[in-house]
């Protein structure tokens, strides 16, 4: 019993900082040239957010994101994503991203 009641106890620990390890990604992130890009907002429900993307400093749409492991869904749109330090590097297969993109 004492064995069963420390394994939930540390899997729901394990469990809870993973759903929170990626809270990194909300922020502003800001575009080679200086200007704002995404804007990443936590929503609710654990991965699942708004996103706010700007086109020549402007908002230029609002969406849902949803995140899986190394995947970001942004409306209908698949990225894989990743964190190095201050940067977001974000890769699709689409021609939309043919080389990763590279966020501060």
């Amino acid at each position: 019993m004492g064995g069963k009641l420390i394994f939930l106890l540390l899997t729901n620990f394990l469990f809870t900082n993973f759903l929170f390890a990626q809270n990194d990604l909300y922020d502003l992130w800001i575009d080679q040239g200086k200007q704002p890009k995404y804007e990443f907002i936590q929503g609710f429900n654990p991965n699942k957010g708004v996103v706010i993307i700007y086109e020549n400093n402007a908002i230029s749409e609002i969406n849902s994101f949803t995140l899986d492991a190394n995947e970001i869904t942004i409306s209908y749109e698949t990225y894989k994503y990743s964190i190095k330090g201050k940067k977001l590097l974000l890769t699709n297969g689409s021609n939309k991203l043919p080389e990763p993109s590279v966020y501060t």
